[in-house]
């Protein structure tokens, strides 16, 4: 999640004499901070996306139940330890940046023969800094009755920022911030590519963004690519730090109401009443503080789901304190059956409704 402290902090800190190593890219540090200083107040939260019709009310609670007793926390306990534990950073022009993209890869291509009935493609979403940004596709099961698309998102990049000049600026470990909202989307991924009642109607695509913590540079990307090609988009859901509530607070679902489609929103709480074992509560970030607002920003649907409050989410963020020990995996859990039920609800075959 991008801070605006965060940034503040970068952008003071750009102004420091600060060596930097030499990059393969024609940017300079100061270059790409002022791109983000100038994504990050761009954005105008009264802007008003085309708003999709949505379901009245979850029609499919025996598709999602089945497949949603699926997600076991100690797999997404095995996944996160490996995605976090394997790399030092996942900073957005590091070595270690590409190497995590590249397993990241790995492990959604190798979902591609989960169901011989479905078509499961990924790409490289190429970016100058070096980090791509991971999109998977599921075609649709029995032609394409609907062309718009239906997206999950997270971002993979990780960013120590309390750190910057320091030599431990490098450690960068995000367990939460988002390595928690990768995996999520990723088991959710798994456990529908797993079930055979699965059979959507619309083309469903799953991205991992690079380049968030910079300024959602990843995500603006991704977004100017699909409006200069005419994509239509039914909805994006991010998920952006999954995995922690603070000790004495009751867990949560925070649905985030600003650089959103309100909808989208209320569809998502229906969600929860009807699939979580937690219950929703509503707050705004006041900022474009993720990936949605790139889908927002450009007229689109678009929606948040946070771990916590935002008085309480994840004081360890942007630090290599962001660790495996903070996480709670029963909390990230709920978050990837909230993706299930949100792409079981709006992509599943009418014929199937129960």
């Amino acid at each position: 999640m991008t801070s605006i402290l965060a940034i503040w902090i970068a952008f003071v800190a750009a102004s420091t004499a600060v060596s930097q190593p030499a990059r393969p890219y024609p940017f300079t540090f100061d270059d790409v901070m002022a791109a983000s200083m100038r994504s990050f107040f761009d954005f105008d939260s009264s802007k008003h996306p085309i708003e999709s019709n949505y379901p009245a009310a979850p029609a499919f609670p025996g598709i999602v139940s089945a497949i949603n007793s699926q997600i076991n926390p100690r797999d997404l306990n095995a996944t996160l330890t490996t995605f976090v534990s394997r790399f030092r950073n996942r900073i957005y022009d590091s070595v270690e940046g590409n190497q995590s993209c590249e397993w990241l890869v790995d492990r959604v291509e190798a979902l591609a023969n989960q169901r011989s009935d479905l078509k499961l493609s990924v790409r490289r979403f190429h970016h100058p800094w070096g980090q791509a940004s991971v999109l998977a596709r599921i075609e649709p099961t029995n032609g394409a009755p609907h062309a718009d698309i239906l997206i999950a998102s997270a971002h993979q990049d990780s960013i120590n920022w309390r750190d910057r000049g320091t030599d431990d600026q490098m450690v960068a470990p995000g367990a939460d911030d988002d390595g928690s909202g990768t995996v999520t989307i990723l088991a959710a991924l798994t456990a529908l590519l797993a079930s055979p009642a699965w059979h959507p109607t619309r083309p469903v695509e799953f991205h991992w963004y690079s380049g968030e913590e910079e300024g959602l540079l990843g995500s603006h990307a991704v977004v100017r690519d699909y409006v200069a090609n005419h994509v239509t988009v039914y909805g994006d859901l991010q998920l952006d730090m999954t995995g922690y509530f603070r000790p004495g607070t009751a867990p949560v679902v925070n649905l985030v109401d600003d650089f959103t489609t309100p909808t989208l929103m209320s569809f998502l709480d229906s969600l929860v009443q009807s699939y979580l074992d937690i219950p929703a509560v509503h707050g705004v970030c006041g900022y474009a503080c993720t990936d949605h607002a790139s889908w927002f920003e450009a007229g689109f649907p678009a929606s948040h789901a946070g771990e916590a409050r935002m008085i309480d989410t994840n004081p360890y963020m942007h630090s290599r304190e962001d660790t495996l020990d903070k996480i709670d995996f029963n909390h990230m859990a709920e978050f990837a059956k909230l993706v299930v039920a949100y792409v079981v609800e709006l992509s599943q075959a009418p014929t199937s409704a129960e």
